[in-house]
């Protein structure tokens, strides 16, 4: 009898941990999806705050394009095997949206520097 209630002590913690696990990682996964939907705004909003400067445009568009690649790249160094990760990490997914998140939300603050800063930065 003991030990059946031990199996199924065990058998319940195991399904209560990867409960919580999916749910942080949902969690995690979903502060990622909101910062990236705010620096798509954010970086829509520059775009057409310089529609009358279409070099700009080009440019900032590029930019924007070789940061992804290079957010990419970081977590692929970071994160090396990422199937290998997957499968043997339960705290993958979570890790993986962390990093997402912080790499994003440092863009948004590079990005509101060119807002907030007008007046101390003269080259701007």
């Amino acid at each position: 009898m003991k030990h059946i209630l031990l199996v199924v002590s065990i058998c319940f913690f195991s399904l209560t941990y990867s409960q919580n696990q999916a749910e942080l990682e949902k969690v995690a996964y979903s502060e990622y999806l909101q910062s990236d939907k705010e620096l798509k705004s954010l970086f829509n909003s520059i775009l057409k705050g310089h529609n009358e400067n279409p070099e700009f445009s080009k440019r900032l568009k590029q930019s924007q394009e070789l940061w992804l690649g290079f957010r990419n790249f970081e977590l692929e160094s970071r994160f090396p095997n990422s199937e290998v990760n997957r499968s043997s990490n339960n705290n993958y997914g979570i890790c993986e949206s962390m990093f997402l998140t912080e790499f994003t939300l440092d863009r948004i603050k590079y990005f509101n520097t060119w807002f907030n800063d007008t007046t101390t930065e003269p080259c701007n």
